[in-house]
């Protein structure tokens, strides 16, 4: 009886140890009664919250647009700087305009006479070309009655001297237009026909054979060619063409403007 308690008295020291190693020895247990709780004191305060953020890199624009010019030329002025905010038609830079003047000129020029041809050929033959043109008639009409005839060597000397004199008025006639321009233009034409009839009468003068008598009857036919034309008056085909030669000098003139 003794030995029963004894032994049940064993078994309650035994599970008695165990209850109080699972509470009070185990680490986990252990940790959780020790865990303190701990509370820290903050003084709020009023300003401005900033943030920032660092980095590296390349800047560059969020529009870029690539300019041309419709000529070249060297750079005379540039009238904004960089960064700067521009709007539709506003000057950039200033390109040297010497020789876009010259062209411009020059254009104007050839503008002036196609407007002239143009106009001629409009208005017909004017009397004095008619009569300039009956006078070659005539003169070719000389000269092959000459060849037919034969010339002498006093009339060669006529002739000789007659050619110089009319080189002579060429070299004048072209003096006074190189200085005073267009006005004296008409002046250098008729110089410069006078010089071809004379050394066109004294080729034939100098040498005569039939085919030199051919040749100066055809210039004959082409002398009367010519006054029959300007008699006749411009074709639809030669106005046309004027009326084109004019208007591709205004083109030409208004690229060269802008």
């Amino acid at each position: 009886m003794k030995k029963r308690w004894w032994i049940l008295g064993v078994v309650l020291v035994a599970v008695g140890g165990y209850l109080s190693y699972a509470r009070w020895l185990k680490p986990g247990n252990a940790g959780a009664q020790a865990t303190e709780k701990v509370t820290e004191l903050v003084v709020v305060a009023r300003g401005a919250l900033q943030n920032s953020i660092e980095g590296s890199g390349n800047l560059v624009a969020a529009q870029e647009r690539a300019l041309a010019f419709g000529s070249g030329g060297r750079v005379t002025a540039i009238y904004i700087v960089e960064g700067e905010h521009v709007t539709a038609g506003q000057p950039l830079v200033q390109l040297e305009t010497t020789s876009l003047e010259l062209s411009v000129k020059q254009a104007e020029a050839s503008l002036a006479k196609a407007q002239v041809q143009l106009a001629a050929t409009l208005s017909g033959a004017t009397e004095a070309e008619i009569a300039a043109a009956e006078a070659a008639v005539s003169s070719a009409q000389a000269s092959y009655a000459q060849v037919k005839e034969g010339v002498s060597t006093e009339r060669l000397t006529q002739l000789q001297a007659e050619l110089d004199l009319a080189a002579q008025e060429v070299q004048q006639a072209q003096g006074n237009y190189d200085r005073y321009g267009d006005r004296m233009a008409a002046s250098l034409q008729d110089a410069t026909l006078a010089y071809e009839r004379a050394q066109f009468t004294y080729d034939i003068a100098a040498e005569v054979d039939s085919y030199t008598l051919t040749s100066v009857w055809s210039n004959v036919e082409q002398r009367q060619a010519d006054l029959d034309a300007l008699l006749a008056g411009s074709t639809e085909e030669e106005r046309a063409t004027a009326e084109l030669g004019v208007q591709q000098v205004e083109i030409s003139l208004q690229k060269a403007q802008r």
